[in-house]
């Protein structure tokens, strides 16, 4: 499990450093190698061919996460090839155990990361889809997006998410997994992160519109969908205080 981690922690790195920069050389070509590793990928968040009781399981998980994720948020073509596909059983299994797998994330850098990705997929998701997910994104998503409207508005952006907190978790990760070499590179390609500025708000608002209109359904239908009432009213609010953000 230690090995499979390190190569994902490899492979992260370059999609990173050579596929998210839009003017690399090597993109176009190294990108539809990804794709395959994505499907790959998904069949990996699908399988349970391992102990829960294994060492290092969580942070496999966690960083199979993050490079699963880093796709979805960046490509339509990775979200379309996993949501949007001709067996819509395997990405109704996917969605699954790609929900049940979130809990293995430890590091407020993987969960920023995964809440993106979470919001990015509204959009691609059936009606079935949505029915199953919506509840589940309520505790990982409103609040994050309640949290970066404060700290934007207070202009106290260093409380949430800081570069120095983010290096701080992988700080004890680094600590307890030794032989990764490719860490203090992967930290430091972190720690320049874009995604970590990101407008959480905008990017809520215009998928949640844009899965709305897909299924010409309102926030009243969705807000159906969550089963406490403390949900749903925080659901609302959000709604309203996002949709300053909104960009048609």
């Amino acid at each position: 499990m230690e090995r499979k981690e390190h190569v994902v922690k490899v492979l992260i790195s370059i999609f990173m450093k050579y596929i998210e920069d839009p003017d690399n050389p090597l993109r176009g070509e190294l990108l539809s190698v990804f794709e395959k590793a994505f499907m790959i990928g998904v069949e990996e968040v699908i399988s349970e061919n391992y102990d829960p009781s294994m060492q290092h399981l969580s942070s496999y998980i966690t960083q199979l996460l993050v490079l699963m994720n880093r796709g979805i948020i960046m490509f339509e073509e990775v979200r379309k090839n996993i949501f949007i596909s001709q067996d819509q059983s395997q990405s109704s299994q996917f969605l699954e155990k790609w929900f049940d797998k979130m809990s293995y994330i430890m590091m407020n850098y993987g969960r920023r990361i995964n809440q993106l990705a979470i919001i990015h997929t509204l959009p691609f998701l059936n009606k079935e889809m949505i029915a199953f997910a919506f509840p589940k994104i309520a505790p990982l998503v409103f609040s994050a997006v309640e949290s970066y409207i404060y700290i934007k508005e207070s202009k106290k952006a260093e409380d949430f998410y800081s570069p120095e907190k983010i290096d701080g978790y992988e700080t004890v990760s680094m600590v307890r997994n030794v032989n990764a070499k490719g860490s203090k590179r992967l930290a430091t390609l972190r720690a320049n992160d874009t995604l970590m500025n990101a407008n959480l708000a905008e990017i809520f608002i215009t998928n949640l519109q844009k899965m709305c209109l897909n299924f010409q359904i309102d926030e009243e239908d969705l807000a159906q969908l969550l089963t406490e009432e403390k949900q749903q009213k925080s659901f609302k609010n959000l709604v309203k205080s996002t949709a300053k953000y909104f960009k048609e």
